[in-house]
């Protein structure tokens, strides 16, 4: 153990869409029910079995949250009629000028996989940046982007159509009014801690 640490360790556990949809629960009426203890208890017990250990490991804290956000209406798409030379299909943004990248699931595909390969390419992309002394700095995934409705092609299934638009309040508010067809919640991602 660390000097001053306290020897905990910090898990985030995620499970399967099938393991979500099983367990699907109201989010705002979770917090103290029985479902939270079973779902977490059950999830602490995937834990350690995945990593080889009898017996679970014992909870200081958990926090359950059933990610209905995980089902996306969209995802950054470039254009391929712009040219930016080879880096036009990277699932990050870079700005050279103001040195900021960005990441996210939303620039690559709608999951953890998504976010983790979105991360990783920046971080190889500011090594190789390193490495090369910036001398070929550009900006990556800036010019002809735009949000497109995500569909079923993130694989989650079929999130319908969006037909959204900002509108006044006439107090210098904006709000959206329109429709927008319901995602179905067939992706919800369990996680505790």
């Amino acid at each position: 153990t660390a000097e001053g640490s306290s020897g905990r360790e910090i898990w985030t556990v995620l499970s399967t869409p099938e393991y979500g949809r099983k367990n699907k629960a109201p989010q705002e009426f979770l917090a103290g029910t029985e479902v939270e203890a079973r779902v977490t208890a059950e999830l602490v017990q995937e834990l350690a079995r995945a990593l080889g250990h009898g017996t679970p490991p014992r909870v200081h804290g958990a926090k359950l949250q059933l990610w209905g956000a995980g089902v996306p209406t969209n995802r950054w798409e470039g254009d391929a009629a712009v040219e930016e030379g080879e880096q036009s299909h990277q699932p990050f943004l870079w700005d050279p000028e103001v040195q900021m990248g960005v990441v996210g699931d939303w620039l690559a595909q709608p999951s953890i996989e998504g976010a983790w390969s979105s991360g990783t390419a920046l971080a190889d992309h500011l090594a190789t940046r390193a490495a090369e002394g910036g001398a070929h700095d550009t900006a990556v995934g800036l010019k002809g982007r735009r949000f497109v409705p995500a569909g079923s092609a993130c694989g989650l299934g079929d999130v319908g159509e969006k037909k959204l638009e900002v509108v006044g309040m006439g107090d210098g508010r904006r709000r959206q009014q329109g429709r927008a067809a319901a995602a179905r919640p067939d992706h919800n991602t369990t996680g505790g801690g």
